[in-house]
């Protein structure tokens, strides 16, 4: 899921990510960039696009969704740790960008959350 729209004027934005799953030895480069375009490529540009109105309207608030795993690592799913230890730095250059324009970034970085998806892991 990758959408960005437009509520009352003010741009809303929500992405999706992906988990790139398998030893470092097996981990082909197809899934590696799928990983890198859905968890970075993705929401620098989102936010790219969404910057031009925050610079315009002189505000704006931008949430990133990061990761625990971005301060811990993990064995599985190095190109999701990476990306999400990247996102915390876009959030940072954001920040630094922006702070005069009345703006704010943040990321949140869940733990560990049980799904489904996890059943038998």
């Amino acid at each position: 899921m990758l959408q960005a729209f437009d509520l009352t004027g003010k741009t809303t934005l929500a992405t999706g990510c992906k988990r790139g799953i398998g030893q470092a030895a097996e981990h082909f480069d197809a899934y590696w960039n799928t990983v890198t375009n859905t968890n970075l490529s993705a929401p620098f540009i989102l936010t790219r696009e969404i910057g031009r109105g925050i610079v315009e309207r002189g505000s704006g608030k931008i949430i990133f969704t990061a990761s625990l795993l971005a301060f811990l690592g993990s064995i599985t799913v190095q190109g999701y740790a990476a990306t999400k230890k990247v996102v915390g730095r876009l959030v940072k250059a954001f920040v630094n960008e922006w702070v005069s324009k009345n703006s704010n970034a943040n990321a949140i970085a869940p733990g560990y959350i049980a799904t489904n998806n996890w059943v038998g892991r």
